[in-house]
């Protein structure tokens, strides 16, 4: 078995519940007028730190055990949730307007979100094609990147080559985001996210190796947070230099959160983290289940029972909401790994229940 590096799954853990947070905040709308959802601080980040740490664990292999990893690693457990999340999504719907008689329009949101995954070829869908569960978008996009950087890393070992490819990739990704082309195939998000993936792969051992000497660490962990601010400032009119500018000050981020997770290894408040990253595909893909139960739920009991205004406590909600969620995980998670395991790419599908 592979030694685990403790501030990695922190690392991990912390982008994990990053986005626990962030889809906290989405489905808050419902009740409050948070206007900080596009805020960079909340919404820009989270993804290319996941992308970069995935990069550093890349390795060569013959193909067919790389692709047999990667789509039981990432395609059962995409299948299989998107499966699960229909089945949950249909029970509580009807649980909404048969017992609760709560009229939200549970059908047409079933009919639209249920089978929104045929529109996973449209060029322009009518709704995301994984509405059911917005955070499974992450499952495929994650193996087609994977295999785009194998096949070209089997192409070719010239990195100058490599970064030419990730950048065309990004100007793509501009070129489709402009002409709305984002959800077909999940194609802007594949091209967007490689360079973060490469990046991982082509610097992610040799930070590994040069924070070991922690005089160093401190330089960068100083110099990528001045850097972070000093970019995150800047204001030009041209997209292409923006995006450039964008990209240094998410490399910046990076950076300094490898660097500060390096340091806080030591304290042990960090390593409470550890679990989540340890866990982060089972609340990767059950966590938007949880999320828009746990909100209406506490919705409710703050204004009928404790009459609260949320629109005067957002923060207090959103918080509240998710700290419910984070504990109601941690017995999703065991039941994961407890009965789950071949839908999550841990136990082959074909010895399901022989032990």
């Amino acid at each position: 078995m592979k030694k685990r590096i403790d501030y990695i799954d922190n690392m991990r853990g912390f982008t994990i519940l990053w986005v626990v947070f962030y889809h906290c905040f989405i489905d808050s709308f419902y009740f409050l007028d948070i206007d900080l959802i596009k805020h960079p601080i909340i919404s820009k980040f989270r993804m290319p730190l996941f992308f970069f740490l995935s990069g550093i664990f890349f390795r060569r292999r013959s193909f067919s055990e790389f692709f047999s990893k990667r789509f039981k690693t990432l395609i059962i457990p995409f299948i299989s949730f998107y499966i699960i999340s229909v089945l949950f999504t249909l029970i509580k719907e009807n649980l909404k307007e048969n017992i609760l008689n709560i009229d939200m329009e549970s059908s047409n949101f079933f009919k639209e979100s249920a089978f929104a995954i045929i529109y996973l070829f449209h060029i322009h869908p009518p709704v995301t094609p994984t509405a059911i569960n917005l955070a499974l978008w992450f499952l495929p996009v994650m193996f087609t990147v994977q295999m785009f950087h194998y096949m070209i890393d089997k192409l070719t070992e010239k990195r100058w080559i490599m970064v030419s490819i990730a950048i065309i990739f990004c100007i793509i990704s501009v070129i489709l985001e402009k002409n709305d082309v984002s959800e077909w195939c999940y194609l802007n998000a594949t091209v967007k996210y490689y360079i973060f993936y490469l990046s991982g792969s082509m610097t992610g051992i040799k930070m590994l190796k040069f924070f070991e000497n922690k005089r160093y660490a401190i330089l960068v962990l100083l110099f990528s947070l001045f850097a972070y601010f000093l970019l995150f400032r800047l204001r030009i009119e041209s997209e292409i230099i923006m995006y450039m500018i964008d990209f240094a000050t998410v490399i910046c981020f990076i950076v300094f959160i490898f660097t500060f997770f390096r340091f806080a290894e030591n304290f042990r408040i960090f390593n409470l983290l550890k679990f989540w990253g340890q866990h982060s595909l089972e609340v990767l893909v059950t966590h938007m289940l949880i999320i828009p139960v746990v909100t209406g739920v506490t919705a409710r009991c703050l204004q009928s029972v404790l009459l609260m205004d949320l629109r005067d406590h957002q923060w207090l909600f959103v918080f509240l909401v998710f700290m419910i969620c984070v504990l109601l995980e941690v017995p999703v998670i065991w039941f994961c790994n407890r009965f789950l395991q071949p839908l999550l790419g841990k136990k082959p599908l074909m010895v399901w229940g022989r032990g």
